[in-house]
């Protein structure tokens, strides 16, 4: 049975567009990609004011190498949004060494966890972003979940792709999800105030033990 209410967070993706950023104005939180928008856009500014804005590498041939990525924070991102580690979804320890060399380096960015990676920053972290979630299917994700946690972990995690409610429910830690706009615009456009109740703040039953998103 339901034992209570987990409220979570889900920040809206993939805008790459003005056009896009417009329709999405109405939700407060945004995930931004530096790989979709490539240079760094003028008409996003007025878009990014007053709203919870985080970073990430993203993926891609548009995606910047390491380097790049530093510069494009300090040039447009540090001291004004929130911003995730360069990472290497193939390799783990590549990633494990991102996150240390920006923080040798002064940076303070957001750690992301990928299968086969670290799990004892669950424990270390205040805030750990889940990665390569939308590669497994749904028994292989729930395991994966289950896994890492159905114990006691110190840090909140972000969903990195998921915005789904049963996604959410058995895990307390889990409170930040997010979704990428450019999959429904089409819809969106026609329906704008109606879509956006998938984003922002929502509130979903807890409950750890029955309610899985398993067939």
């Amino acid at each position: 049975m339901d034992v209570g209410i987990l409220k979570r967070t889900i920040y809206v993706s993939g805008l790459t567009t003005k056009s896009l950023a417009h329709q999405a104005r109405v939700i407060p939180y945004w995930l931004l990609r530096v790989s979709e928008l490539r240079r760094y856009p003028e008409w996003l500014d007025p878009y990014v004011t007053n709203r919870s804005v985080m970073w990430s590498a993203g993926s891609g041939i548009d995606r910047p190498d390491y380097m790049g990525y530093l510069s494009y924070i300090d040039k447009h991102i540090i001291g004004r949004h929130a911003y995730l580690q360069y990472d290497d979804f193939r390799d783990p320890n590549a990633t494990t060494w991102y996150l240390k060399d920006m923080r040798r380096r002064g940076y303070n960015p957001l750690p992301i966890l990928q299968p086969g990676g670290n799990s004892m920053l669950l424990h270390s972290e205040d805030l750990v972003f889940l990665s390569g979630l939308l590669q497994m299917d749904d028994m292989e994700r729930s395991d994966y979940l289950d896994k890492h946690l159905m114990v006691g972990i110190r840090a909140k995690v972000h969903l990195l792709g998921i915005k789904d409610a049963p996604w959410f429910a058995p895990y307390a830690a889990a409170i930040q999800g997010d979704h990428s706009l450019r999959e429904t615009h089409g819809f969106w456009r026609q329906r704008c105030t109606e879509r956006s109740d998938e984003f922002g703040e929502q509130w979903i039953p807890y409950s750890p033990m029955l309610y899985r998103y398993r067939a």
